[in-house]
């Protein structure tokens, strides 16, 4: 049993590995397009200290972590780039405004509309407090051990017998399948911070008679569509799974492609996002799917895993929500199918490049 979690943890970290490698390199590339849409050479030229600095801290930042814990993998580097950029305005090379007259992708008559300001007698690092205390909990919590082992040890799962279908899939018998640990849990640091922030607040009058309930009502109405949609696709890849529909379907891909196919794992990624709006949705809805076909073709199943992960980031730019979204804030509705021409310019030859560069490594 022990050589079982241990070649599973080993996996799991090569996994976490290979996906934070591609996604570093989609991080660079973003990163100059960026610059390029916004005034070509002279702002790549202008941007790319900052760019290549900021991406150094996120994707290798992010490489080393997963080998630590992989979630604070990316929260960590986050926060850190974000205390980097603040330092960067300081620096001689960008403490001096800097704007591009021409530039091809801005409206300067657009006027910003105005957002809510602070409450009254409320600072900036007020307002972030409970953002302060999540990062202080999750990293107390993730990185001490015995704080960490601790609170591990509270954890529940059910029991589920072993199920045979008519086609002969095996689904063996768990005494505790998948068991939850609460008190180590992404969710139970959110809840904590929130709380805290929630009584902080009020305590000092800035959350006035009934504003508890409408913040309530409101994170609730914003949440419950993804919820159920993020629930119905867990659903439907563990039926999927578990009747040997996902098996039959990577069968079917390894017998007509042959290894062909790695080169196509990223875009499968790509259109779990592009259907779904969400990388993790992509993963739950396709993951299963791509580690069956790389066992039946006999390839690294960790790279593979990367690269879905990596082709589902990709796919967030490309997304219709996400580009409504976009275009929404930017006060330019009906621009979609313009913004989609020309992010996928961007997207498709990035998801090729990975790839290929997939396929020559595993297939080759």
């Amino acid at each position: 049993m022990s050589v079982n979690l241990e070649a599973g943890s080993k996996e799991y970290l090569l996994t976490a590995f290979w996906t934070a490698v591609f996604i570093w390199f989609w991080n660079v590339v973003g990163g100059v397009v960026v610059c390029w849409f916004y005034g070509k050479g002279r702002a790549v030229k202008k941007g790319l200290a900052a760019v290549m600095l900021i991406s150094l801290i996120q994707g290798g930042g992010q490489l080393l972590l997963t080998q630590v814990n992989t979630t604070i993998s990316c929260f960590v580097p986050s926060c850190i780039s974000l205390i980097v950029i603040l330092l960067l305005g300081r620096t001689r090379m960008y403490k001096e405004e800097w704007s591009l007259k021409d530039s091809p992708i801005m409206n300067r008559e657009f006027t910003k509309q105005e957002g809510e300001e602070l409450p009254q007698g409320m600072t900036l690092v007020q307002a972030f407090v409970p953002y302060f205390l999540l990062s202080a909990i999750t990293l107390i919590v993730l990185t001490i051990k015995p704080v960490h082992d601790l609170l591990g040890k509270f954890q529940f799962g059910f029991a589920f017998p072993e199920t045979v279908t008519g086609y002969g899939h095996v689904n063996k018998a768990s005494s505790s399948f998948s068991p939850l640990s609460p008190f180590t849990h992404a969710s139970f640091f959110l809840l904590v911070s929130s709380l805290a922030g929630l009584i902080y607040y009020k305590k000092n009058g800035w959350i006035k008679e009934g504003g508890t309930k409408r913040v309530f009502v409101k994170s609730v109405s914003m949440t419950m569509p993804s919820g159920i949609a993020v629930i119905g696709l867990v659903i439907m890849s563990k039926i999927m799974d578990g009747t040997g529909q996902t098996a039959v379907l990577a069968d079917g891909i390894a017998k007509v492609l042959g290894k062909a196919y790695i080169a196509l794992v990223p875009f499968v990624g790509l259109l779990g996002t592009f259907m779904t709006g969400s990388n993790m949705s992509s993963n739950i809805l396709f993951g299963g799917f791509q580690m069956t076909t790389a066992n039946l073709l006999h390839v690294n199943p960790a790279a593979v895993l990367g690269a879905q992960s990596a082709g589902g980031s990709i796919g967030s730019a490309v997304s219709p929500s996400k580009i409504i979204l976009g275009t929404t804030t930017a006060n330019i509705l009906g621009s979609e199918g313009e913004v989609l021409k020309r992010i996928l310019m961007v997207t498709v030859p990035v998801t090729i490049a990975i790839g290929v560069f997939l396929f020559f490594m595993l297939a080759i």
